[in-house]
């Protein structure tokens, strides 16, 4: 429990003051309604009392999504440098790449 804090205002605290847009953690809110929380932009909605292995595996997951988004963009940042535009998504062979680049970003 945390006292004069629910979790909505504690994670956008959290965002505001850790610089990677709270990217590297999951939102626990209070709120009951977990649609809306989404919404916002929570990762996962836990209900309390809070389960530490069902946070571990949330927390873990957020990593590894944050991981994933900076190798996407790391190459991307490769096909543009080598010249690989938007246009070569008309030939078959690079529509599938690009398909499981959009995929692994999802």
């Amino acid at each position: 429990m945390m006292p004069n804090v629910d979790g909505g205002n504690c994670c956008a605290g959290y965002a505001e003051s850790s610089g990677d847009g709270g990217d590297a953690h999951d939102r626990v809110w209070a709120d009951p309604q977990a649609v809306d929380a989404i919404k916002a932009g929570a990762t996962a909605y836990l209900t309390k009392p809070l389960n530490p292995e069902e946070l571990l595996l949330h927390v873990r997951k957020t990593l590894e999504d944050k991981r994933l988004r900076a190798e996407l963009a790391r190459l991307r940042g490769q096909l543009k440098r080598a010249g690989i535009s938007k246009h070569h998504r008309a030939e078959p062979a690079m529509q599938q790449v690009f398909a499981i680049i959009d995929r692994a970003r999802r």
